[in-house]
């Protein structure tokens, strides 16, 4: 768990709004330990909760799949898959 403190939350010239924001990013990891072929998942998320400005929190995650087939002992067949939920920043350009 993190703490932050942001004195112009909303990059704004005037009227300047500052907030402190709490964040949580858990994450999870397994994978095989057969000696031959492999199966692994890795998912994460981070959550930012605003103490004043609670319509600016988010939640962003993703989750990682990967496997592997060993055929033969020079010869493999591999798969990745990755899906994510992300947010663009509010100063991010158009």
């Amino acid at each position: 768990l993190e703490i932050e403190q942001n004195d112009n939350l909303f990059a704004s010239e005037t009227n300047e709004e500052s907030d402190v924001i709490y964040v949580a990013r858990p994450r999870v990891q397994i994978a095989s330990t057969w000696s031959r072929h492999l199966v692994a998942i890795d998912a994460g998320a981070e959550h930012r909760a605003h103490q004043d400005f609670d319509s600016e929190d988010k939640t962003t995650g993703y989750v990682a799949a990967e496997g592997r087939l060993d055929v033969l002992r020079s010869t493999e067949l591999t798969l990745n898959l990755r899906a994510a939920q992300a947010v663009e920043p509010r100063t991010s350009p158009d």
